[in-house]
């Protein structure tokens, strides 16, 4: 019976052994990593990207035996409105207003208040939170914003100073109120 798990046993060393052993650099390997790579000289010139949109990177570090990571900050960290959200919203959370202070609470962005003048962005505001708006995800915090103003408004993001105002979509201006 030893000799039927004898060739098993040889196998499963021969396995162990194969798999620690160091295998030449791979492709991903050349890729130019941070000590690979010239110094970049600080400027106190902020970063402007073409179209508003970072560049992709181009930098890989090797974090471990077989994971890489890119080096630079994810979409959602260079814009917070991209950010998934998936939320309950509480009872004690009654007006659109409400809602939305709720969603931006933790983003860095507050809600402008609404023009006197401007009836149909007082009148969203002020209206109570539909039923179907008490959970909202997952899904941006652009699109539950949008969501929450419906299809005739549309969301103005004022990124130098982080805030976030709800305007009549143009299909929609010019109706008369009732």
């Amino acid at each position: 019976m030893a000799t039927r798990f004898r060739p098993l046993a040889v196998f499963l060393i021969c396995a162990l052994l194969l798999g620690c052993g160091t295998h030449p650099a791979s492709v991903r390997e050349a890729t130019p990593t941070a000590a690979a790579q010239p110094p970049v000289q600080a400027s106190a010139e902020p970063a402007v990207y073409p179209a508003g949109k970072p560049p992709e990177p181009t930098q890989t570090v090797r974090t471990g035996r077989y994971s890489y990571v890119d080096v630079g900050p994810q979409p959602d960290q260079m814009d917070p409105l991209l950010t998934v959200i998936d939320v309950h919203l509480p009872k004690g959370v009654e007006t659109v207003k409400e809602a939305v202070n709720h969603l931006l609470r933790r983003s860095g962005f507050t809600l402008l208040p609404a023009d006197p003048g401007d009836y149909p962005v007082a009148c969203l505001l002020s209206q109570p939170l539909p039923d179907i708006h008490r959970h909202l995800g997952p899904v941006s915090l652009r699109d539950a914003l949008l969501t929450l103003g419906g299809k005739a408004f549309i969301v103005n993001v004022d990124y130098v100073y982080r805030k976030v105002g709800y305007q009549v979509s143009p299909a929609y201006a010019g109706r008369p109120h009732s």
